[in-house]
């Protein structure tokens, strides 16, 4: 199961340490230090699977030359106690792919830092084992053309690590819905979240030494400790477990409940018996074998909140409290040039009740759909506003229809602490629906519901398909009004239409097939 973890540190020369010898074992490289007329040779260090640098437009063409890089970074620095580096090390989500992991790394270090002026040197290591991370190395310098400059301390401000760790969770979780997966990580400590566990401290190396070893050192001694502590917690109150599911995911398998169990037990006995306890939990529930065959569970929980969202979702449906006199509607049709099938879906929305779902591919013109149904909405003395999973989709919302967005996350967040702005005159549109999650939809629906806003649910054909993370749009699509766009306008050659419906569907090497023959 996916975890959180970011960690931050200083690579000083007070500490003895060379940011050559860093760079180079973090890469598994040969690296010759100028300055100290020393080599570090990491050459034969396993595990690394993709080393890459990441740097502004503006640097020179040393830059991308490790070798070259940390070398300027050891020659700017003339104190004997320079912090050289700044490190962040993440944990991957195992649920990703090896591309996707990579991926998702290298759109964290670029809007994070490098679009901030530094320099980042990545590292992937055990991208395919069980503990999966990436080390980022970052400089602490502007940078130019002609080289580095003054150092910028505003970089060492406590705020930018809260946003870089609250950041990673928000990019974590955005490739893991992309990827089709309901599972969220959490930024927050365990007693923010308000979780009665104990945090557990990273053993690292140890687990690579013999078995006598490790139980004779007081850092294994004390992890081991705050295991069994954390596992009797567990056993006397097994819900604290269901309810660690129920935050990440909303179906599981009885691997997910062996990895938990593994985490918070000292030994084999414990973690039997932590087996049994969450097993045997009121708060379990059994769905049966998948496609796969493996038995599946979801908490009492999640299907609470499956069964909250459903039901407020039919009743919304069924009111019709957001009605737009026809003059603006007309008047909105008129100013575009809507195809049949857009003007089907335009009035739909505007007829349907409080709660409908716009299902299409892309390409097929939802945005410019969506722009008369904010134009009629706003005419007739509504407030339209949007939501997406990721900051770039709700971005493109307003871009494209002119949609003022937030992300959902900061949108759940202005629920909790009493900041939203959702009155019965308020139309949300919550795109790219089939991504997301049944406690984040039944929060923003019931939040919806209780302000007597109307909900519109915008998604592709692909997301109404059996995947987890479609499950809420999916649902509450076949129990309430449905309006479906097929027709690709943006491509304008039937080939081109294909291909985009093969990419919908999954089917890559089809639709890039199609390319290669034209």
């Amino acid at each position: 199961m996916a975890i959180y973890r970011l960690s931050s540190q200083i690579i000083s020369r007070s500490t003895g340490r060379t940011v050559t010898g860093a760079a180079a074992y973090r890469a598994g490289e040969k690296i010759l230090d100028e300055r100290m007329n020393q080599t570090w040779d990491f050459t034969k260090k396993k595990g690394i699977a993709h080393a890459e640098i990441l740097a502004p437009d503006n640097s020179p063409e040393w830059a991308y030359d490790r070798e070259k890089l940390w070398n300027e970074v050891e020659k700017s620095e003339q104190r004997k106690d320079s912090q050289l580096a700044r490190e962040i090390q993440v944990a991957l989500p195992i649920e990703l792919t090896n591309e996707q992991k990579k991926n998702l790394v290298k759109e964290f270090a670029k809007d994070s830092f490098v679009n901030k002026g530094m320099v980042a040197d990545i590292c992937l290591h055990d991208i395919s084992g069980e503990n999966p991370h990436a080390h980022i190395m970052l400089t602490m310098r502007e940078i130019s053309p002609e080289g580095f400059g003054q150092k910028n301390r505003d970089w060492n401000k406590k705020e930018h690590l809260l946003e870089w760790r609250e950041g990673w969770a928000k990019y974590a979780n955005n490739h893991l819905a992309l990827a089709g997966h309901e599972i969220v990580i959490d930024h927050r400590s365990y007693e923010k979240m308000g979780i009665p566990l104990e945090p557990q401290k990273k053993i690292g190396p140890l687990k690579h030494i013999s078995e006598d070893d490790r139980a004779n050192t007081d850092r294994m001694q004390e992890y081991l400790e705050t295991c069994r502590r954390n596992g009797e917690k567990i056993k006397a109150s097994p819900e604290i477990a269901t309810d660690l599911f129920s935050r990440k995911q909303a179906i599981f398998t009885e691997n997910d409940i062996f990895r938990l169990a593994n985490t918070y037990s000292a030994d084999k006995e414990q973690f039997d018996e932590v087996v049994s306890a969450i097993k045997n939990s009121p708060d379990l529930v059994l769905l049966g074998a998948g496609e796969n065959g493996k038995e599946r569970y979801t908490t009492r929980q999640t299907l609470e909140a499956e069964n909250s969202m459903l039901s407020k979702s039919e009743q919304m449906a069924k009111a019709h409290s957001h009605k737009v006199k026809n003059k603006y509607q007309k008047q909105a049709k008129a100013s575009r040039t809507l195809a049949p099938e857009q003007v089907k879906a335009f009035n739909h929305i505007l007829s349907s009740g409080d709660m409908c779902c716009v299902v299409g591919y892309a390409g097929t013109g939802k945005s410019y759909m969506l722009d008369a149904v904010r134009e009629a909405y706003e005419a007739g003395g509504y407030t339209v506003t949007g939501a997406a999973l990721a900051g770039i989709a709700a971005q493109g919302l307003f871009e494209s229809s002119g949609i003022p967005s937030q992300t959902i996350a900061r949108r759940l967040l202005d629920q909790e602490q009493g900041r939203s702005e959702l009155t019965k005159k308020h139309v949300l549109v919550i795109d790219e629906a089939g991504m997301v999650g049944t406690r984040q939809m039944n929060a923003l629906i019931s939040h919806a519901h209780e302000k007597g806003a109307k909900v519109i649910l915008v998604g592709d054909g692909m997301q109404l398909q059996p995947i987890e993370a479609g499950g809420a749009f999916r649902g509450i699509y076949s129990r309430t009004e449905g309006v479906n766009l097929t027709e690709i306008r943006r491509q304008k050659e039937g080939w081109q239409k294909e291909a985009t419906k093969y990419f919908e569907e999954g089917k890559s090497n089809a639709a890039l097939n199609l390319y290669k023959a034209a």
